[in-house]
């Protein structure tokens, strides 16, 4: 079965980032989000898993890597991590970079439906010391973003009030790199 079929949309405001008009064919989509954990957690938390070895492989192709490289002029990724994130009510991420230890970052956004589109992650641009917000992408099925991580690529989440899913690659410079 074919799983990445994606569609790629080069910005630069407020920094360069990557958007994803699509990223999975319908049917691995599907069959992503029937695979999405389940179960309670915690209010304002957020919890980590693995994901399917399929899903993972695809999303570690050094093709895929490679495009997004040369897209966003990054010149070093050796070290990726994928991981699937469940966000609940009350959790956020204030203003920030990320890790030092980030060399890129990719979002997907898992939702099983238009309904929760306030739910995307929103991109800053730093001014006189403060973050100021310049744009917010839509929490759609099958779309996400990618960025290099440096002193300008400014994020956050704001507070959501529904149930989150997203499928994250984080491209470390060392096998160790912290994820937060």
């Amino acid at each position: 079965m074919k799983i990445l079929e994606l569609k790629i949309t080069p910005r630069d405001d407020p920094f360069p980032h990557l958007f994803f008009s699509r990223v999975f064919t319908d049917e691995a989509y599907e069959m992503l989000l029937s695979t999405l954990p389940t179960g309670e957690t915690l209010p304002g938390t957020r919890r980590v898993y693995s994901i399917d070895g399929r899903f993972k492989e695809a999303l570690l192709d050094p093709v895929l890597k490679d495009s997004f490289s040369k897209l966003l002029e990054t010149e070093y990724i050796s070290f990726p991590k994928v991981i699937l994130t469940k966000d609940t009510p009350g959790f956020f991420i204030t203003p920030q970079v990320g890790s030092i230890f980030r060399i890129m970052t990719v979002i997907i956004f898992l939702p099983e439906d238009t309904s929760q589109k306030m739910l995307g992650n929103r991109l800053f641009k730093m001014e006189d010391h403060k973050p100021t917000f310049m744009k917010q992408f839509g929490f759609f099925p099958n779309t996400g973003f990618a960025f290099k991580n440096t002193e300008e690529s400014w994020h956050d989440l704001p507070t959501i009030d529904s149930l989150r899913h997203t499928l994250q690659i984080y491209y470390l410079d060392t096998p160790n790199g912290m994820l937060e």
